[in-house]
C-alpha cells in the first residue's frame, strides 16, 4: 500500500508514474471544495503536462472508466508511455475487467523493464493484484514472481515493506493454486522483511 501511495506522489511530479501493489485501489477523490471561484486562466497559461493528464485520469477512473480508456487510448497513441498505459490499466479495473487491466498493466510492466524504470515492480504487482481479481491466480503468481525479481534490483527503490507487500500477494495467489508451503515460506519471509506489516 505505501508503494502505491508513493508512486501516485510521484505522479503528480514526474510523466512516468505507475501505481503499486495493493489489489484494491484507495478512494480518488477530487479536489477540495471551496468557496472561492476558481481562477481565470490567463492567455499565456501553460499547456497541460504529461502529469496533469495523469492526474486528470486517476481522479476521473472509478466514476468514468469507458471514457477515461478511450482517452488513454489516444493518449498512448500519441506516445504517452506508462502514465497513459497505466491510466488504461485504473479505467479497465474500475470499468470491472480486471483481466484486461492485468494486461495492460504487465505490458507496461514489460516497457518498464526494458527500459530500467523504477516503477516495474509496481506494475508487475498491480498486474498480479488485478489477475487475482480476474481469478486467474496462475497468471498472478507470474506477475509476482517478476515484481520480486524487479525488486531485487539494487537500483529498483523497492523498500523492504514494500517487497513484503509483494510477497503477501504472491503467497495469496499460491494458496489459491493450493501451493500451501510456498505461500508459508513467502509469508514468513515478508515477516522477516517487515514484521509490522
Amino acid at each position: 500500500m505505501m508503494l502505491l501511495v508513493l508512486l501516485t506522489a510521484a505522479a503528480l511530479q514526474a510523466p512516468p508514474a505507475p501505481v503499486g501493489t495493493t489489489a484494491e485501489l484507495p478512494p480518488v477523490e477530487g479536489p477540495p471544495a471551496s468557496s472561492a471561484p476558481a481562477p481565470v486562466p490567463s492567455a499565456a497559461a501553460a499547456e497541460p503536462t504529461a502529469s496533469d493528464a495523469y492526474n486528470d485520469c486517476v481522479r476521473r477512473a472509478s466514476a468514468e472508466p469507458e471514457a477515461v480508456a478511450k482517452l488513454a487510448r489516444q493518449w498512448i497513441l500519441q506516445d504517452g508511455g506508462l502514465p497513459a498505459r497505466h491510466c488504461l490499466g485504473l479505467a479497465e479495473l474500475y470499468g470491472d475487467m480486471p483481466g484486461t487491466a492485468a494486461e495492460t498493466f504487465a505490458e507496461a510492466g514489460r516497457i518498464s523493464e526494458s527500459s530500467g524504470d523504477p516503477f516495474t515492480a509496481a506494475l508487475y504487482a498491480q498486474a498480479g493484484n488485478a489477475a487475482l481479481l480476474a481469478d486467474n491466480a496462475a497468471g498472478a503468481e507470474g506477475y509476482f514472481d517478476r515484481a520480486l525479481v524487479a525488486a531485487a534490483r539494487r537500483d529498483s527503490g523497492v523498500e523492504p515493506r514494500d517487497r513484503a507487500d509483494i510477497l503477501i500477494d504472491r503467497a495469496r495467489s499460491r494458496t489459491d493454486l493450493n501451493k500451501i508451503d510456498l505461500a508459508r515460506a513467502d509469508l514468513l519471509e515478508a515477516t522477516q522483511l517487515a514484521p509490522k506489516n
